[in-house]
């Protein structure tokens, strides 16, 4: 119970984040026991994201770089669909302490989703997307 009190006030304190490359990432995994989604049984659904971010030091808040995202999903009977997708991303942070809390919005410049069923393969090439959102986290240095 100490531990996450310190954790929880050291995260707390004031202090703006002096990194200026950042890296992250994520990994997700779900599997599915006899669910129908969109008349096709999915079994599992894997997803892996990786971040780049330069911040630059005369600009605290704002950070620029690169996201790459992989998601694949077994749906089952020799069926599968992977998807990729890398994109720029620019962040604003609103809270940058232990805790980190950003407003985040993606251009995609890369992506292509492969579905393979029985022997064939049908591919998409996509063009221009964009996303944005709010992202928040701690940081693992802290811990």
């Amino acid at each position: 119970m100490k531990k996450l009190i310190l954790i929880l006030i050291m995260c707390a304190a004031p202090l703006s984040s002096q990194a200026i490359v950042e890296i992250r990432g994520g990994y997700g995994t779900n599997t599915f026991d006899d669910d129908k989604y969109g008349g096709a049984d999915m079994k599992a659904m894997r997803g892996f994201n990786a971040d780049l971010i330069i911040k630059p030091p005369l600009i605290t808040n704002l950070g620029f770089g690169l996201r790459y995202e992989s998601m694949d999903f077994d749906l089952g009977s020799s069926s599968e669909v992977d998807m990729t997708r890398l994109s720029a991303l620019v962040n604003y942070r609103l809270i940058d302490t232990g805790l980190y809390l950003c407003l985040i919005g993606t251009v995609g410049v890369k992506s292509e989703a492969k579905l393979k069923s029985g022997g064939s393969t049908l591919t998409y090439d996509g063009k221009l997307n964009f996303s944005a959102g709010v992202e928040g986290g701690i940081k693992l240095g802290l811990i």
